[in-house]
């Protein structure tokens, strides 16, 4: 940004914003907060109502890890609404699985219907790195009600699609089935998922999913 200067659109300075808050996002979640704030301003004043849903979509679930649940859940009612006046599924289904982990993050009733649809669409546009995070969470809800084989079913389609390999894509699953695990009093065959992902995490400089490993 420095070295572009005002020579830059709207929009371009805008998913420069964007760009910036996702890399926040593993340093500082109220930085990461506070620029997606002015990314959303300038998707806004720039006209771009595709940028503008995908942005909120993000936003809302930055405000639910900042601890404002109930704001989080209204600014993700938004950004469905405006994806859903655009015809772009692919942008719908990764709009429906922010909001979705918002409302598992809110503990809200319309979590399983959201991921409902979000699986539905992602299936049908076959955007496949979209999927693996909605199978992928999904299972953490159905963990959450003991649903552990469905729980495992879904982490599975997650890693056929991301590959099996243990990366930096796949380490999220791969600590989910530790948990699903666990979660099955099997804690022997639980912990070599969560030393692999130690592993893999210390070596892609992942913070988040070493955090939940360590615990």
């Amino acid at each position: 940004l420095d070295r572009v200067g005002p020579d830059i659109t709207v929009s371009n300075l805008a998913k420069a914003f964007y760009c910036k808050a996702l890399i926040l996002r593993q340093v500082n979640i109220r930085q990461e907060l506070s620029t997606l704030s002015t990314a959303l301003d300038l998707a806004r004043s720039g006209g771009d109502t595709a940028l503008e849903a995908d942005i909120l979509s993000v936003y809302c679930q930055s405000l639910a890890c900042n601890g404002r649940s109930g704001e989080a859940v209204e600014a993700g009612m938004d950004a469905v609404s405006l994806a859903r006046q655009l015809d772009d599924p692919v942008l719908l289904g990764a709009v429906l699985l922010q909001y979705a982990i918002t409302l598992y993050q809110a503990d809200d009733a319309r979590v399983e219907s959201t991921f409902h649809e979000a699986l539905s669409l992602v299936e049908q546009t076959g955007d496949a790195i979209t999927a693996v995070r909605v199978h992928n969470v999904y299972a953490l809800l159905l963990i959450r009600h003991d649903k552990l084989a469905d729980a495992r079913r879904h982490l599975e389609l997650a890693l056929d699609l991301s590959g099996n390999e243990m990366n930096a894509r796949s380490t999220p699953q791969y600590l989910n089935l530790g948990w699903a695990l666990l979660s099955e009093n099997d804690a022997e065959r639980a912990a070599p998922f969560f030393a692999n992902v130690l592993r893999a995490c210390r070596l892609n400089g992942a913070l988040v999913d070493t955090a939940y490993a360590v615990l």
